[in-house]
């Protein structure tokens, strides 16, 4: 058999596969499953990762259909008021921090500058992650995995 051959063979696969192959086409690849070991080989490892990928999507949208993308007004609005505390909380504390580093007069300006530039950004890139992951944390598919 040319590469050629495999080609059109393969592409038979593939309609087979997602069900849009027609009659005379059918039998043709059945015909040559029967006789070509590796091209039945690969068609029983098309139909298998179809068969697989199919139960991971209707995995995916049985869960969606029992735990929602978006969460009733209720939670969410618990979820804002309890982030924007912890956020208010955190910028309390980096600001009085802040204020001790910045009124100490034995650090130098330069260093006080630096120290209160490094925490804001540090501070910002905390919230920034903390905030992604808890809203992410009710969506992931891969919870149940313990990592």
């Amino acid at each position: 058999m040319t590469s050629h051959d495999h080609e059109h063979f393969e592409i038979l696969m593939m309609k087979q596969v997602d069900g849009f192959i027609d009659a005379a086409e059918r039998a043709e690849l059945q015909a040559h499953t029967t006789d070509c070991a590796t091209c039945r080989a690969e068609l029983r490892s098309f139909t298998d990762l179809k068969t697989t990928t199919d139960a991971m999507r209707q995995r995916l949208l049985d869960d969606v259909a029992q735990d929602p993308l978006r969460p009733d007004l209720p939670t969410r609005a618990i979820n804002t008021v309890g982030f924007l505390a912890l956020v208010s909380a955190a910028v309390l504390c980096c600001g009085w921090i802040g204020w001790l580093v910045w009124t100490d007069p034995k650090i130098p300006e330069i260093l006080r500058v630096g120290l209160l530039l490094a925490g804001g950004i540090g501070l910002g890139v905390f919230l920034n992650v903390l905030r992604l992951r808890l809203r992410a944390a009710p969506t992931d598919p891969y919870r149940e995995i313990d990592r």
